[in-house]
């Protein structure tokens, strides 16, 4: 610590993180916690001064971007600058995407929407006594039944495509969920546009692809395709059934 700056006073009553703690704030251009804090350890329980990284991360490879301003009881230390994001746990809720209006999701929009209208309209017509009203009813029902069949298509057509905009939302699952589930609970179809992170935390496991266009393309893969990870999951199952 002799190429600092700034050495304030030792204080007998505080641990070893504390008085790292207040020389780092005493030194805050160096930002030595800061850079600490940005590390995942590999042994969460380890001792506070590990600067090893679970990814293999460098201290000169990290540009913090919050700051220490304090320091608390239990080695603790308060950071200003640091975002956070509301958890949901209770249930899933929709996701309100946006795509891009196309002609054709406009002309299967307003098939669909004036499907029951001009189905009542037609029926209206058979049923009323007149030589020209009639055909011009059976016509508008041929229609509708098209229309009705071709249902299932035009809302793949409508719902199907690339998102431009997505309803930001942070659910939290308790447990381990497979994706076409996540995706039915989400979207209500299994639409494939999730896909498992590839470094979110030391379970996310990833492949190195060579495509064409990226050389050493790198693809999350589920988490449970490790071994042991699946034999973590499944004794969580025992445990949360016993």
């Amino acid at each position: 610590m002799g190429l600092l700056r700034q050495r304030p006073n030792a204080r007998k009553d505080d641990s070893g993180f504390q008085a790292f703690a207040r020389l780092s704030l005493a030194n805050d251009s160096n930002m030595l916690l800061e850079h600490l804090i940005c590390l995942l350890p590999p042994d969460p329980y380890g001792p506070w001064y590990t600067f090893q990284d679970h990814w293999d991360a460098s201290l000169w490879d990290i540009y913090p971007r919050t700051q220490v301003c304090g320091i608390g009881d239990n080695d603790t230390v308060i950071l200003d600058g640091a975002r956070a994001a509301t958890i949901r746990w209770k249930s899933f809720k929709r996701v309100v995407l946006q795509g891009n209006r196309t002609v054709v999701r406009m002309i299967v929009e307003f098939a669909l929407t004036a499907v029951s209208p001009l189905s009542i309209v037609a029926i209206a017509f058979i049923a009323f006594p007149g030589f020209l009203i009639k055909p011009v009813g059976l016509t508008l029902l041929a229609l509708s039944l098209i229309v009705l069949l071709l249902s299932p298509g035009f809302i793949q057509k409508l719902y199907i495509g690339k998102v431009w905009n997505a309803q930001p939302w942070f659910f939290g699952v308790e447990g381990y969920m497979p994706l076409h589930e996540i995706e039915k609970k989400l979207f209500g179809a299994d639409l494939k546009r999730l896909s498992w992170s590839t470094t979110a935390s030391s379970l996310s496991r990833h492949n190195l692809l060579n495509h064409q266009n990226f050389a050493n393309y790198c693809e999350g893969q589920d988490p449970t395709s490790d071994t042991g990870i699946s034999a973590r999951v499944q004794k969580a199952l025992r445990s949360a059934e016993s």
